[in-house]
């Protein structure tokens, strides 16, 4: 069994969604242009979590945007999904003497039979810009972390900061002091309702007094359950806040067209696929000798079409 077509790479967008929407077998072939070199996965459902999916058969568009890959090493009775990736950029390791590719996910198809054979199939992808004040701000993280923390029961305090590169968090629970860093990162899997995952690192409870007594009296694992569910809530806010600061993004470029309706087009046609996540600096404020930057949490989206192969 195989899985074999093209991939394009789409130059403008909303020229692009009006032709599609037209003509989904000839859009205007002025909007698009051969992807090359693009590392395609086809790929089982049941990989573990991972920028590159754990489980799967990968091949390499050429310089025409053509792939063909070979799926008859994946198990039958389960569904896969195809995943493309896009080279950005090349880091160069003097020591080593080579070059490192950096890639970016760009393109996630919704589910298939591996049963089936997919041949011809037609791919295209876009990046799309969002302005830096367009993301989750620190005043709306604010917000959602205070209704997650009044959803705990074991969790007193909870507070956050966007920083560079993770957002800082820390609170109180049972008496304990605890910090950690939330650190994001594009979602490679099949939930195409899911675009970003987090890993918690550098978590560390604080108990008050003599370890010996309160570690009798304060159970650390319960805490951390706690905090990691509220993690958890977060996240699932934020993916749902960045898909609705995304829609809105290209209803205001579309200008007459209404949120309802490109959301309702991108939910049937195509799907969201997050390259990163950027944490721009957006306002700063001198307190003193201090000057403390204010950042937003900004996705690096790409849409695909179709949705369906």
């Amino acid at each position: 069994m195989k899985v074999q077509g093209k991939i394009f790479e789409i130059n403008h967008l909303v020229n692009f969604a009006t032709s599609y929407f037209l003509n989904r077998k000839n859009p205007d072939s002025k909007t698009f242009e051969a992807a090359c070199d693009l590392r395609i996965h086809v790929a089982s459902i049941t990989n573990l979590p991972g920028f590159y999916p754990s489980f799967s058969v990968k091949g390499t568009s050429d310089a025409n945007g053509n792939f063909k890959i070979d799926t008859s090493s994946l198990p039958k009775q389960f569904d896969a999904y195809l995943l493309a990736y896009k080279k950005v950029q090349e880091i160069e390791i003097p020591i080593l003497g080579h070059k490192i590719p950096i890639y970016q996910p760009v393109y996630r198809s919704n589910r298939f039979s591996v049963a089936e054979e997919k041949q011809n199939i037609k791919i295209y992808f876009s990046g799309f810009s969002v302005a830096d004040k367009a993301g989750i701000s620190q005043t709306e993280l604010n917000q959602k972390i205070k209704q997650v923390q009044n959803s705990l029961a074991n969790v007193e305090k909870l507070s956050a900061y966007i920083d560079r590169n993770k957002i800082a968090v820390s609170g109180k629970g049972k008496g304990a002091d605890v910090t950690f860093n939330i650190k994001l990162s594009p979602y490679t899997g099949s939930d195409l309702t899911t675009f970003v995952r987090h890993q918690i690192e550098d978590f560390d409870i604080d108990l008050p007094g003599p370890d010996f007594i309160t570690g009798l009296c304060v159970d650390e694992g319960e805490i951390e359950d706690q905090i990691k569910k509220s993690v958890r809530k977060i996240v699932d806010q934020m993916n749902k806040a960045v898909l609705d600061s995304t829609i809105d993004t290209i209803a205001a470029a579309l200008g007459d067209v209404s949120k309802e309706i490109v959301r309702a087009y991108f939910n049937q046609n195509a799907t969201l696929t997050f390259g990163g996540v950027r944490y721009p600096v957006t306002s700063t404020q001198q307190v003193g000798r201090f000057t403390i930057q204010r950042r937003s949490i900004i996705p690096v989206p790409y849409f695909g079409f179709p949705r369906n192969l």
